[in-house]
């Protein structure tokens, strides 16, 4: 019980220590911001964020001689969400040794544990996905530095209009027989083909035997 009220003030120490120190390299922006400094998107379920690349950066350096260290980053909501997180592998050995600045991590919210995050830091800055019970949010950068943000859940992604540009003339739909005979005919049974689809181990740990995402 001792040991139990212990760790809750220590991590109740971490999330006010965080909460100072995020505030040094996250930075609530609005649309007009993001437009003078970025090609943006004016969604009004967007949420718009500077990041202080220099000193995320260090927060991560400063924290990586520990197997697991503690970040913020914003969520769809706008919120900040402290998150532990751990690097994980992603790219083979060879890759990793030709491009050193790519880093990848896996992380769980400290507060939530059915929040989880993964995201890359590079050079070019920040790319992350959230997942909470199965809805999915993504963080990325709107410019080649990696300073201006956007924020938003899958469900808000705008669809792209489509504009068919196909005559609706009659006679350009009568189209001779021959034309329209299959070059090739095939026996009217059912075929089973094996493939191989080339993943992660994290990846596949994470998403084994959650059917309930094939239909997505």
């Amino acid at each position: 019980m001792r040991y139990s009220n212990y760790n809750s003030i220590f991590w109740l120490f971490i999330l006010v220590v965080l909460q100072g120190s995020a505030q040094s390299y996250w930075r609530k922006a609005d649309f007009s911001t993001q437009r003078s400094a970025a090609v943006t998107t004016n969604n009004p379920n967007y949420q718009y964020f500077t990041l202080n690349k220099k000193a995320f950066a260090r927060a991560l350096e400063t924290d990586s001689r520990r197997s697991e260290a503690t970040v913020q980053i914003p969520d769809a909501n706008g919120a900040l969400i402290t998150y532990r997180i751990a690097p994980t592998q992603v790219l083979s050995e060879a890759v990793a040794r030709k491009y050193p600045s790519i880093k990848t991590f896996v992380g769980k919210s400290v507060t939530d544990p059915s929040k989880h995050i993964r995201f890359t830091w590079s050079d070019y800055g920040l790319d992350a996905i959230m997942e909470e019970d199965l809805s999915y949010s993504f963080i990325e950068a709107e410019d080649k530095e990696g300073v201006y943000y956007r924020v938003y859940r899958r469900k808000d992604i705008e669809k792209a209009f489509i504009d068919c540009k196909t005559l609706d003339v009659p006679t350009l739909l009568q189209e001779s027989k021959a034309a329209q005979r299959p070059s090739f005919q095939t026996k009217p049974m059912q075929r089973t083909f094996r493939i191989a689809i080339a993943c992660t181990h994290e990846y596949t740990d994470y998403f084994w035997g959650r059917l309930q995402l094939l239909p997505k």
